[in-house]
């Protein structure tokens, strides 16, 4: 079919013309929509002539827009984490990404200004979901468009790790983003402390510190993208050693002879479990010593008052000790 286009001067002046006509987009409908087959993907495309369907879906970022609207569609094959911008276009835009079909969309994500008048959504893609993404022009004027999807930089989100203590078990989990999962995780440079390990898989640091000190290494994680993206960061851990244990008990009750006595020892600090004893003098006749709980206890024979000293071992190696002198009627 052949059309024709009549210009009329409606002044009778005349003047330069200038008589564009833009076809309406490939993309221009849901059931149209450019697939990306890999990342990084760019299009560009003019936007002029695009339309709105009845089943376009909106989303509060899209208040008052009316233009037209433009579709893409991706399905990951690995989950990934992902942008999708129109910041090189030159016209306004509003980016939103969507799962479903039409009547039963669910919205993923949504952007109007990030970058002047134009948008940029960041978000996990999970493998095998197919994402819709949906440009619409706010202004009904239309643009150049230029739609950029890509892996979102690789970085590790870790800025600083917890100390620990010698003979204590120790956890702590690095933590990156974007990429694509799953990540790789070791030490590139520097070392952990001395019986600490990185578990590759999970970015677990775990184990039991058996050295005193501040260890500085670089951590590097490795994405499942194609090329691999990596990033590193520089990390310490400082590795303290266990306090010794202290008695915090300063006195005991008194007891009277022929009738049952019991008092418990108490200690903070060192390595549980704790190992008690008399290091000098001796207990009341009739009360002994529980050397794994600190307990005193029997009935005294003989009344009189006792001085001895109690001591307290740890189970660090070598173990850790601590006296303290108590007196008994």
């Amino acid at each position: 079919t052949t059309y024709f286009f009549m210009i009329t001067d409606r002044a009778g002046f005349g003047g330069d013309l200038f008589l564009l006509i833009n076809p309406q987009p490939v993309n221009d409908n849901f059931a149209n929509a450019t697939t990306i087959l890999s990342l990084p993907f760019t299009d560009a495309i003019f936007a002029f002539g695009a339309t709105t369907e009845a089943t376009d879906p909106t989303a509060v970022c899209m208040f008052a827009a009316f233009g037209g609207s433009l579709w893409y569609s991706f399905t990951p094959t690995a989950t990934v984490n992902l942008t999708a911008e129109t910041t090189l276009s030159n016209y306004n835009t509003i980016l939103s990404v969507w799962t479903g079909s039409p009547g039963a969309f669910t919205l993923v994500t949504c952007n109007d200004d990030a970058v002047g008048f134009q948008s940029r959504v960041t978000f996990t893609a999970t493998a095998g979901v197919p994402y819709f993404f949906m440009v619409k022009d706010f202004d009904i004027i239309g643009g150049a468009l230029i739609f950029r999807a890509t892996v979102t930089p690789l970085s590790i989100t870790t800025t600083s790790l917890p100390n620990g203590t010698v003979g204590v078990a120790y956890s702590a989990t690095l933590a990156a983003t974007g990429g694509t999962t799953p990540f790789t995780w070791s030490i590139s440079t520097g070392a952990l402390p001395t019986g600490l390990s990185l578990a590759a898989s999970t970015g677990v640091i775990s184990d039991t510190p058996t050295t005193a000190g501040t260890f500085s290494f670089t951590a590097q994680v490795t994405d499942s993208s194609s090329p691999a993206q990596t990033a590193t960061r520089a990390l310490s851990i400082t590795i303290g050693l266990v306090p010794p244990p202290s008695i915090t008990t300063t006195a005991l009750p008194n007891g009277t002879a022929g009738n049952v006595y019991s008092a418990t020892l108490a200690a903070s600090g060192g390595t549980t479990p704790y190992t008690w004893s008399i290091s000098a003098g001796t207990l009341p006749t009739g009360l002994t010593l529980a050397a794994s709980t600190g307990v005193i206890s029997g009935t005294p024979t003989t009344g009189g008052t006792r001085t001895f000293t109690v001591q307290v071992a740890d189970s660090s190696s070598p173990a850790l000790r601590s006296s303290g002198r108590s007196r008994e009627w």
